[in-house]
């Protein structure tokens, strides 16, 4: 479990806005730079794909690292001039098919959530916000995990859930039909009311 926790050392030397970015390297794993830190989660990827639908694209990668354990890191990232349909947490329930949440953090650019699986048990999803055209999360943390990754950020998690799912394969739902039917992007210019 160790090998799993996130280690962080100082990339900046200038200070500003709070800003992050979260990828997937493959030679590191997951990193997130937010402010004077990088954060990476050491893992090694496994299985990778992209998806490419109207107006967005998905990148999924599945890793493991050195305790053979499980991070699913997923990228969207909405086409030019497209800008995402739902706040974050309304987009992941759709992505997810599921529908009820438990908000343990959230600020304006970082998400800490649990989604309710149908059998009741909860999967711990972390979330980088900042940007309107791309959404980029990580899925599989144990609770202790989390609670780790959160403090490495200064951050103090709510209540989490205690019957958490560790996935050992992909748990989001793509189709060309349901993109189609329920889209999860927008034109940018609806948000500011223009119609052509």
């Amino acid at each position: 479990m160790k090998n799993f926790l996130f280690a962080s050392f100082v990339l900046f030397t200038f200070s500003g806005c709070v800003s992050s970015s979260l990828s997937m390297q493959e030679e590191n794993g997951i990193v997130l730079m937010q402010e004077k830190k990088t954060l990476v989660a050491h893992a090694k990827p496994e299985e990778k794909k992209v998806l490419r639908f109207t107006n967005l694209d998905v990148l999924q990668v599945q890793l493991q690292n050195a305790a053979k354990e499980k991070l699913f890191y997923e990228e969207l990232e909405a086409n030019h001039d497209y800008e995402f349909k739902y706040a974050t947490v309304e987009t992941l329930k759709r992505v997810f098919n599921l529908s009820r949440s438990h908000t343990l953090h959230q600020s304006s650019s970082l998400l800490f959530i649990q989604l309710q699986s149908k059998d009741g048990s909860y999967i711990n999803i972390f979330a980088e916000t900042s940007s309107f055209q791309k959404l980029s999360f990580v899925y599989g943390y144990s609770n202790a995990d989390f609670e780790a990754l959160a403090k490495e950020l200064g951050i103090t998690l709510g209540t989490p859930e205690t019957n958490i799912f560790m996935p050992t394969e992909s748990l989001t739902h793509w189709s060309q039909s349901d993109i189609f039917l329920n889209p999860l992007v927008q034109p940018l210019y609806r948000k500011y009311g223009i119609a052509f």
